[in-house]
């Protein structure tokens, strides 16, 4: 795969005006495959924090205001935006920053001032189990994106180093290699509404997008709030990601493109701009996606015929995940002797059933209870039981 960004700036014109044929100029955008993406070495970075979102329907529209148009027929009309080195997809920094920021209360005189910060504390309340002042909510909007501390006397600018950061999102190396990734759509413009001319001589658009169920990577390096002590450096992220999945980004999110989700496909489409072939995911290959995340359990294959509904296994919470809301458990087989970790994001205290991760600990001890015989390359069905000191 050449570098689709140099194609769609340069070569895509050369190729347009020299063969005069625009659908083979764009299928070399839109029948390009994903080659293997690794993760970059950021990721190995004490401070730095990501997650995988998932485009949905209809896709994700990113850098539409660079000038891309030559006056040829039927040809992009809109611009994209390419991360330079490898030519994939990319949303910047400065981009999720904004989009983000967008969703804070801003200064008193701002638009909607009183519904952003009402949002902003429901959604650290309802979401995160924190109760904020309004006070805190503007505090830690200035340090956040400012990179101001407003909790002593005076305002004082944070040293780079103390600073949240905002990466580039990049398309995430947990895509399925070999998968068509872009597509063409468009907009139809039509004549003067003021001049009664709505439906008179529709122009219909072309403009490249990113097709749906395609995983980007948002990236951070974040620390602890020094405004708001309470506030932890994962707080911030599965606040980020909530407004992420409440909002979206990118151009033309009030007519459904830019959003997101978190549901891995079970299904791969092998998409032109036709949206033609199928190409499913075996529950193997599904399984080494999951993985590859961490978020899958992880249990040898010898524990099939051994792991059977209703047997019981002593255990212990070894992490939680707030930005997930998942917390990871593990437990020990006598025979044969092995250690498997699951994840799960509900559990029994007494007869009720919960998802209050602020109740649990690491170490606390736990009761696994199977409820259906395991199966290889599955998640183990169980219920986590919490065991009375």
């Amino acid at each position: 795969m050449n570098n689709l960004g140099w194609y769609f700036y340069r070569q895509y014109f050369i190729k347009l005006r020299e063969e005069g044929r625009p659908e083979q100029a764009a299928s070399v955008l839109t029948s390009s495959k994903l080659p293997i993406l690794k993760a970059d070495a950021i990721h190995q970075h004490p401070g730095f924090k990501a997650f995988d979102l998932y485009t949905t329907y209809p896709g994700l529209l990113i850098g539409s205001g660079y000038q891309h148009e030559s006056g040829e027929e039927n040809e992009f009309k809109l611009g994209f935006f390419f991360d330079y080195v490898s030519g994939l997809p990319l949303i910047p920094g400065s981009s999720v920053k904004g989009m983000l920021r967008s969703c804070f209360p801003g200064k008193n005189e701002a638009p909607n001032y009183d519904a952003k910060l009402e949002f902003i504390g429901d959604v650290f309340k309802e979401n995160l189990g924190l109760e904020i002042s309004s006070e805190d909510i503007r505090g830690l909007e200035r340090e956040i994106f400012d990179g101001v501390n407003v909790s002593g006397t005076a305002p004082e600018k944070l040293s780079i180093y103390k600073r949240d950061k905002f990466l580039d999102a990049s398309v995430s190396a947990n895509n399925s290699q070999g998968i068509t990734f872009l597509g063409s759509d468009y907009i139809t413009l039509h004549g003067d509404p003021d001049k009664g001319e709505h439906l008179k001589d529709p122009i219909p658009l072309m403009f490249l997008k990113v097709l749906p169920e395609i995983a980007f990577s948002f990236q951070f390096s974040l620390r602890d709030s020094e405004v708001v002590e309470v506030i932890k450096a994962d707080h911030k992220l599965a606040l980020f990601k909530h407004l992420l999945l409440s909002f979206g980004i990118g151009s033309k999110t009030n007519v459904g493109y830019g959003q997101f989700t978190t549901d891995v496909p079970t299904q791969r489409v092998n998409r032109s701009a036709s949206f033609g072939i199928e190409e499913k995911i075996t529950p193997k290959a599904k399984h080494q996606v999951q993985t590859s995340r961490g978020d899958q359990d992880v249990i040898p294959k010898e524990m099939v015929g051994v792991l059977t509904a209703n047997k019981s296994f002593s255990g212990k919470i070894t992490k939680i995940n707030l930005e997930e809301k998942t917390f990871e458990v593990e437990f020990e087989v006598d025979k044969p002797k092995t250690t498997c970790t699951i994840y799960k994001s509900n559990f029994k205290l007494g007869k009720e059933r919960s998802k209050n991760l602020s109740l649990l600990e690491s170490g606390l001890k736990v009761t696994v209870i199977i409820q259906n015989d395991y199966k290889e390359l599955e998640d183990l069905k169980s219920t986590i039981k919490i065991q009375k000191p």
